[in-house]
């Protein structure tokens, strides 16, 4: 659907660049969670608390995978792999409270 739309909007402005469209793979939970889970669980990941779609985004990760919706976690996961962005061998950071939100248990620090 995306494709169509950006191939439209090419011809009516008549700027045309290649369109690859790339076909996700797999299990969609598993593809998620082979993703997220050890950038969460290594505490890389960080939220734009001034971002005005971070409740959304934040409740589909916490219900995850049982949630109605996961699109956008989806979407973050596909990016990342897309990217193929490497995880960090160690990462520092002070927080006062950290969930991790692939397991039903709470960490503090």
């Amino acid at each position: 659907m995306l494709a169509l739309e950006l191939k439209k909007q090419m011809k009516m402005r008549n700027q045309m660049f290649h369109i690859h469209e790339m076909k996700p793979t797999g299990e969609k939970n598993a593809r998620i969670k082979s993703v997220l889970q050890p950038r969460y669980s290594l505490m890389s990941m960080f939220h734009n608390r001034d971002d005005e779609n971070i409740y959304d985004f934040e409740s589909e990760l916490l219900k995850f995978p049982n949630g109605k919706h996961d699109d956008m976690i989806d979407a973050l996961a596909s990016c990342i792999a897309m990217a193929n962005i490497e995880m960090p061998e160690t990462i520092e950071i002070k927080q006062e409270k950290i969930i991790n939100i692939f397991d039903d248990d709470e960490e503090e620090e």
